[in-house]
């Protein structure tokens, strides 16, 4: 455990997510083709397929960035930091029971305390390093989770090759969310991550 000094008096605590990877094995997106020339009105024999289908992951891998919710089922392996407890599991809804939950020397930790269900909370142990690996996502995607991803797409296509932002120091930074995506995300956006 790590004790942060602070003032010289007490000491800081705290929880952090400190390391995540994902694996998604085989992706099926849960927005189609033929869903996204709906909704930006293109020609269903439109030949920009593959782009389309790169927007459409890149949409989707944007809104989980910004929202914290796993859109697509895959196995997460998070490091986290739980001295102050109660750190929410990263990228919800989680399916429980926790596959393994390992302490900083790689030991199954067996004494610990989940509290929640969709985007659960881990109680205890207080502890500075802890790896968690679970199972999350949607197997059938809310429609409001979908929505968003149409909008990032549309946003996306219509802003192709171009840049939203620049640093303070002129650097040009990448695409950023649209702000319908924003708007319809704004609600469940899962924070503290």
């Amino acid at each position: 455990m790590i004790d942060i000094p602070f003032n010289g008096s007490c000491k800081a605590r705290y929880n952090a997510v400190l390391d995540l990877s994902f694996d998604e094995g085989s992706i099926t997106e849960p927005v189609t083709k033929d869903e996204v020339k709906a909704y930006c009105k293109l020609n269903s024999g439109t030949s920009e397929d593959s782009i389309l289908d790169m927007l459409i992951t890149s949409a989707r891998e944007q809104c989980e960035e910004y929202s914290g919710i796993s859109f697509i089922e895959r196995e997460i392996t998070a490091t986290v930091t739980n001295l102050d407890g109660g750190i929410f599991l990263p990228y919800g809804p989680v399916t429980l029971p926790i596959t393994s939950i390992k302490d900083q020397y790689g030991d199954d930790i067996e004494n610990y305390k989940i509290s929640g269900t969709q985007f659960p909370q881990l109680i205890y142990p207080h502890d500075q390093r802890i790896e968690l690996v679970y199972d999350a996502g949607y197997q059938d995607l809310p429609q409001q989770l979908k929505l968003a991803i149409l909008q990032q797409v549309f946003y996306l296509y219509q802003n192709r090759g171009e840049i939203s932002e620049v640093t303070r120091v002129g650097v040009p930074t990448e695409t950023s969310l649209s702000q319908q995506a924003k708007a319809t995300l704004k609600r469940l956006r899962r924070v503290g991550l």
